[in-house]
């Protein structure tokens, strides 16, 4: 319960929930997220749609991300607009997390280019990046 023991406030999630680009085939997986979050439902503000799509309706729920994780679209083209649309939301000090490093040429490109010239400290996990920003994007 990590979450409760720091004492968050909210926690934005952004997907269409419809298992989009999964080997398995699309599927609506709207009703396994409440279930999986049944506990934390009071922090969780959910947002149904592709994250580019939907950044005014982020913007209207705040104006700044402590922590960012992007994993949608590993294409660099996908990679790299998440991180223009979501950048100018991030602040020093926030953290940005990236999914699928591992195996993703354009998780890797995006991060080498776009983020890590911003990135104070950084850590890395077979396949996954994180990094705390030195200053705005």
């Amino acid at each position: 319960m990590a979450t409760k023991d720091f004492g968050a406030k909210r926690i934005i999630c952004i997907d269409t929930w419809n298992n989009d680009a999964m080997t398995e085939g699309n599927r609506d997986t709207w009703k396994e997220f409440c279930e999986n979050t049944e506990d934390f439902r009071q922090f969780i503000t959910p947002v149904r749609g592709f994250s580019t799509l939907v950044l005014e309706q982020i913007r209207s729920i705040t104006s700044e991300l402590d922590l960012l994780l992007i994993d949608g679209d590993h294409s660099y083209e996908g990679v790299k607009a998440d991180w223009e649309a979501y950048k100018a939301l991030l602040r020093e000090g926030s953290t940005v997390v990236f999914h699928d490093i591992g195996w993703a040429e354009g998780v890797k490109r995006v991060v080498q280019e776009d983020v890590e010239p911003f990135v104070r400290e950084s850590g890395r996990l077979p396949n996954m990046w994180w990094g705390v920003l030195a200053h705005n994007p």
